[in-house]
């Protein structure tokens, strides 16, 4: 989990509030984590499996009510519809949740309802009515077959306030611009299609493709092509961009895990993401089928990491399973860097230290006259770098945490953490 530091678990009294730090305890990377730790008996709490699927629902749940694209790979961001009627089955299990749901005081065992709790299920029932009304209103009004949806993130503020945005830049910042001049600004950006916001905003962005003479000019009218249609044409596609041939060779130190650790899992997951960086930076197709492993072949308990983040089985565009040899190749020089850390850390040149000091060749067979040497350089390196700024990340947020508790005292807002 990358992205979980010291700032979301440990905040102290100087910290701003921040809606991303909060949502993103509630994600599915932590959710299949938690579930990773489970599998491997590194967590054996008894409530560890209800939190999991707790922070899994909150997680589809904002999904559902950011929908942006009418077929994204994300099956819980797809529209409200007809077609996607699991999501329905999401929202009223979470309004289920929280109408039960109380809170415990600590000292005083007390239950109570916070108000979020019945803000969260209104607004959830709020959508799900406004879904219905639309709904019957565009089928009484339009005589057409395709189904109605709704995208939810056209309910929240940030496309009002991106087409704002947009306003005051064309108009020299001019906050409060005349009807006359929003009109006429309004017809110059349509035509000219500069609906681009500020990468400065904070705001996020709508994703979305605005009607021009090109776009236009691609749009075809096929009859008889419905959500249900399309989204099988999705699926298919995911499945085939995922499912590529398995390597034939093996370095000779290979030794296969004899069992499933939180760590191995991990570096699983990591190669994985070292593979995506390749293929990305050289689309080689020898690195295709020598590093990635078929998606029939995904039995390995070394992956549940990389299983746990799926969606429905399908493996996302971004992940890929890395084949056992060279998730051995990543194991040994990770185990090379820490062996190696303690005496380089303070040295300049720590990364190009280590690849002149590492032997590559015992690591991977035939190296020097292997057709892709330049592409395991850049795999290497970039395992390297990517090692070096999480340690000195986590070096760094511990010496804050140490002195931030030897100096000061937790701030009494903070009490609210404990329930107090």
């Amino acid at each position: 989990m990358p992205k979980i530091t010291t700032t979301h678990l440990h905040p102290n009294a100087w910290q701003k509030m921040s809606v991303k730090y909060a949502t993103q305890i509630f994600s599915k990377s932590v959710s299949a984590s938690i579930r990773t730790c489970i599998a491997t008996g590194d967590l054996t709490s008894g409530t560890a499996e209800d939190t999991a699927e707790f922070v899994m629902q909150i997680n589809d749940t904002f999904d559902i009510l950011n929908s942006k694209s009418l077929y994204d790979k994300n099956p819980n961001s797809r529209p409200l519809s007809e077609a996607n009627k699991n999501l329905f089955q999401t929202l009223k299990n979470t309004c289920n949740i929280f109408l039960e749901a109380k809170k415990l005081h600590k000292n005083k065992n007390i239950k109570s309802q916070p108000p979020c709790f019945t803000g969260i299920v209104w607004s959830i029932n709020s959508i799900l009515a406004l879904y219905e009304i639309e709904k019957s209103d565009v089928l009484n009004k339009c005589d057409t077959e395709k189904p109605y949806f709704l995208l939810t993130n056209r309910l929240c503020q940030d496309p009002l306030e991106n087409l704002f945005s947009i306003m005051r830049q064309k108009n020299g910042y001019n906050r409060n611009p005349t009807s006359r001049m929003f009109r006429s600004c309004y017809a110059n950006i349509c035509t000219f299609s500069l609906m681009k916001c500020s990468e400065l905003c904070n705001c996020e962005e709508d994703n979305d493709v605005f009607l021009t003479v090109d776009v236009l000019s691609d749009v075809s009218n096929t009859e008889g092509t419905t959500i249900e249609h399309k989204e099988d044409e999705v699926l298919d596609e995911l499945e085939n961009s995922s499912s590529n041939s398995n390597s034939d060779w093996s370095p000779n130190t290979y030794v296969p895990e004899e069992t499933t650790t939180l760590e191995t899992c991990s570096i699983v997951y990591f190669a994985g993401y070292l593979v995506k960086k390749c293929l990305d930076f050289f689309n080689c197709n020898i690195c295709l089928e020598q590093l990635i492993k078929n998606n029939d072949e995904m039995n390995d308990k070394n992956q549940l990491l990389i299983l746990n983040k799926t969606y429905r089985g399908v493996i996302h565009g971004g992940l890929k399973t890395p084949t056992n040899e060279f998730v051995n190749i990543c194991t040994m020089c990770l185990k090379y860097f820490e062996k190696n850390w303690e005496s380089i850390k303070s040295k300049k040149g720590i990364v190009k230290t280590l690849m002149q000091s590492i032997s590559l060749s015992d690591i991977i067979p035939s190296f020097d006259s292997h057709p892709c040497k330049e592409h395991y350089l850049y795999i290497i390196r970039l395992l390297f770098v990517t090692k070096i700024f999480h340690t000195c990340k986590q070096i760094n947020e511990q010496s804050t945490i140490k002195s931030i508790s030897s100096t000061t005292k937790p701030h009494s807002k903070l009490r609210i953490l404990n329930n107090q």
